[in-house]
């Protein structure tokens, strides 16, 4: 691995040089990071907001996947469709991809209870 520093002298005074390259890769690093936490932090915000305001039955369910699940319902498919816009410069179909989640998410919590 590159070092952060390299320290060099050149007559006397010294000289410092910054590998760009190990930073960079440092920046990228704890921008995942943080777009990761991000997202955990906001699927927490929509499973509580989906207990609270929309009274679920099911704590674990976020406010995109259940739009996806009954969206049969009139409200539902409404929700869905203002979700999906809103979210649309970063992912499309993302209730469909929501639900998706809650589900792998739950037969995850499943596995690791065996």
């Amino acid at each position: 691995m590159a070092s952060l520093l390299a320290v060099a002298s050149v007559e006397g005074d010294i000289e410092v040089r910054i590998d760009w390259v190990y930073v960079r890769s440092c920046f990228d690093s704890w921008r995942l990071h943080f777009i990761d936490y991000a997202i955990r932090c906001g699927d927490s915000i929509s499973q509580f907001l989906n207990v609270l305001i929309f009274f679920s039955k099911n704590p674990n369910e976020s406010i995109s996947g259940r739009s996806y699940r009954e969206r049969r319902k009139w409200f539902w498919c409404k929700m869905m469709g203002l979700l999906d816009w809103v979210f649309s410069p970063f992912q499309s179909e993302h209730c469909r991809k929501s639900h998706e989640a809650d589900l792998t998410r739950a037969a995850d919590t499943l596995k690791s209870a065996e």
